[in-house]
């Protein structure tokens, strides 16, 4: 996935598929996949399944105040 077409919560997607593995998807600090905990990495088996996670509206994506968010989160100038 290309970086215009990445949402703006995601850091990283790393397609790892031809090596035998998943896609991997990393959010920028300041979000979570778990609402309770901090997850900001979590690993898909399909496209389909990554994007859903990272483009359906009030799904899996949740905001982060945890203490590794608030003390590695860029505050705009």
């Amino acid at each position: 996935m290309t970086k215009s077409k990445a949402d703006s919560r995601v850091e990283h997607w790393d397609d790892e598929r031809s090596i035998g593995n998943g896609i991997i998807v990393t959010l920028h600090y300041g979000f979570s996949f778990d609402a309770t905990t901090h997850e900001g990495v979590r690993g898909f088996d399909t496209a389909g399944e990554a994007a859903k996670a990272v483009f359906k509206k009030g799904h899996l994506i949740h905001s982060c105040r945890c203490h590794e968010c608030l003390t590695h989160m860029r505050i705009p100038a």
